[in-house]
């Protein structure tokens, strides 16, 4: 959040910074949209009574397709002025990129149960 405020464009002294470029900024501070894609899901169960007592079964079984994704991620902090976020915006290998979580191929859980 910082990166959006005052602090951003401004010197330590509160003066605007000299070398601010505001293109150069909007392209920094632009936010990611994410590609699309679909989750294939299948969910199943089934009881049985016997007498005063149950039996069952439950299962799932996720991401049935094995889709691969990005499921969210946040911006570092560490460059919070125009400044420091610039000269890592223009390395080959910025060292403050942004961090992504990655969606976990097929998964499944079985549960078998005896309720009494």
């Amino acid at each position: 959040p910082l990166t959006r405020t005052r602090n951003f464009y401004t010197d330590r002294d509160g003066l605007p910074l000299l070398a601010y470029d505001e293109a150069t900024a909007a392209k920094m501070l632009q936010q990611e949209e994410f590609d699309s894609y679909m989750l294939v899901n299948m969910v199943g169960g089934k009881s049985w009574r016997l007498k005063n007592r149950f039996v069952g079964v439950f299962a799932s079984l996720n991401n049935v397709l094995n889709t691969e994704y990005k499921t969210g991620g946040y911006e570092q902090s560490r460059n919070v002025n125009y400044t420091l976020l610039k000269i890592d915006f223009e390395r080959e290998k910025p060292l403050f990129a942004p961090k992504y979580w990655f969606g976990p191929g097929t998964t499944y859980y079985a549960h078998i149960y005896y309720r009494f």
